[in-house]
């Protein structure tokens, strides 16, 4: 009896070690740049594991006059001087609340959401999928994709979204 037990506790011990060994799927990440808007670069980056998006994010690198409000990027606080003006590079999303402050008083929401709105739509679906949904859509027409992305209320929802695509599509 003792040896069943035995036998018994040391399958009970091996049996999770068995299930272990099964190696998930690697996530592959994928970066794309774009001119989504004026005066920046957007950064998208995706985690794509089996072939769906599992993650997404997107910022922006914004060059802008130099004002103490910003907080400035490592390195980018002299990009240019213009017209005797000191332009510096931020990140949208650091600099959300200042950024967007102008976007919040007009009644929307700052750029930060409509980001993460963009990032969730994206997020579940396969490659054919957010091709599928992009379809159709053209500069001329960009401003009706606002409507398929909830949450999301930038003019340009629609670029940052192929910029996410594009970075899909690079994933490796």
């Amino acid at each position: 009896m003792k040896r069943i037990l035995c036998l018994l506790m040391a399958l009970c011990m091996f049996l999770p070690v068995m299930a272990m060994a099964d190696e998930a799927p690697a996530a592959k990440v994928g970066v794309a740049y774009a001119a989504c808007h004026s005066h920046g670069v957007a950064v998208a980056t995706v985690a794509v594991v089996d072939g769906v998006i599992v993650d997404a994010k997107i910022d922006e690198i914004y060059f802008t006059n130099a004002n103490d409000q910003f907080v400035v990027l490592p390195n980018g606080g002299e990009i240019a001087v213009v017209d005797e003006t000191t332009v510096v590079a931020i990140s949208k999303r650091q600099n959300d609340e200042v950024y967007s402050a102008n976007m919040v008083a007009r009644g929307g929401q700052t750029v930060a959401t409509s980001y993460d709105a963009i990032e969730a739509f994206v997020i579940g679906k396969t490659i054919a999928e957010l091709e599928a949904a992009v379809e159709g859509f053209t500069a001329d027409n960009k401003a009706d994709f606002v409507d398929v992305v909830s949450g999301a209320t930038l003019v340009d929802t629609l670029s940052y979204t192929l910029a996410l695509l594009d970075a899909a599509h690079n994933a490796q």
